[in-house]
C-alpha cells in the first residue's frame, strides 16, 4: 500500500530482461562521509530508492536488483522523469528492494 500512496511511477530495466512498470519510493538521502584520513572521489548526497519486491520477483523473476539496472522515474509526483543507474543493492526485505542509485550519464 505504501508504494501505491507514496510511490512515483517507474520503469525498471534489468540487464537482459524486459522493462518492468512499477512504482518507486525515494528514501531520504544521506550525506556521504569518509572515514578519518580517507579522500572521497565523489561527494554529494547518496540517493536511495525502494522498489516493490513482488513486481521484481513475480514479473521478472529477479531475486535482487543487479548493478547496472536503469530505473526511469521522477524525483517527485509530477516531476520530470530521469534515468538512474543502480550502483549497489543496499538491502532486500520481504516486501522491497532498496538500492543506491546515481544519475545516468547521457551520451
Amino acid at each position: 500500500m505504501a508504494f501505491a500512496m507514496h510511490g512515483v511511477p517507474a520503469t525498471v530495466v534489468v540487464p537482459d530482461a524486459e522493462p518492468i512498470e512499477t512504482r518507486a519510493i525515494w528514501i531520504s538521502p544521506s550525506a556521504i562521509t569518509a572515514p578519518d584520513g580517507a579522500e572521497l572521489q565523489r561527494t554529494g548526497p547518496k540517493r536511495y530508492l525502494a522498489l516493490p519486491a513482488i513486481d521484481l520477483d513475480d514479473i521478472a523473476g529477479v531475486p535482487e536488483v543487479p548493478r547496472g539496472t536503469v530505473i526511469s522515474c521522477a524525483e517527485s509526483h509530477g516531476g520530470e522523469v530521469a534515468d538512474w543507474e543502480v550502483d549497489s543493492l543496499i538491502e532486500v526485505r520481504h516486501d522491497q528492494h532498496r538500492v543506491l542509485v546515481i544519475p545516468t550519464v547521457e551520451s
